[in-house]
């Protein structure tokens, strides 16, 4: 197992993670597929075609940096998972989970931008089951450590109050 890294280190990792995300949400468009928790798959092909050119460029930037905040935030969940305070189910491999749906669902969408206006239905139908599960996997993550945490501080606190 490797090292827990260092609080200067996850600072920095946290850092990256939430400027590569605010550039990201700068360079989108009005509406993307990836801030949807779940959409119909006749939903994509539509969505592009509103988007008009200038929209589909936009999009193919943020989906390109998408990339980048996929590769920041699943660093960031690595690092987190190696700290000492981790849930210990968390150490698994768990945390890759949210980026790789989130790394189909992007893969995706470049792969339909790129045969625009020519749609590719298995494309789109693994864009469209990749995002529901990339979010119920965040969420996940994020509702098991709470959970995880909190029952940590009861049981600490039940135990100080034993002795």
């Amino acid at each position: 197992m490797a090292a827990s890294p260092t609080n200067r280190e996850f600072a920095r990792a946290s850092l990256l993670t939430v400027a590569v995300w605010l550039g990201v949400w700068s360079l989108a468009p009005a509406e993307t597929l990836d801030a949807k928790l779940w959409y119909p798959v006749t939903l994509p092909p539509r969505l592009l075609a509103d988007l008009g050119e200038s929209g589909r460029e936009a999009y193919l930037v943020t989906a390109l940096a998408d990339l980048m905040l996929i590769a920041a935030y699943t660093r960031w969940l690595w690092m987190w998972s190696r700290r000492r305070r981790a849930p210990r189910w968390l150490q698994g491999r768990v945390w890759l989970a949210p980026g790789t749906f989130d790394l189909i669902e992007t893969s995706g969408v470049l792969v339909m931008l790129g045969a625009f206006p020519d749609p590719v239905s298995a494309v789109t139908t693994f864009v469209t089951v990749a995002t529901p599960f990339k979010w119920a996997s965040a969420m996940g993550l994020v509702l098991g450590s709470v959970a995880t945490m909190w029952h940590r501080r009861r049981t600490r606190a039940s135990e100080e109050l034993a002795s």
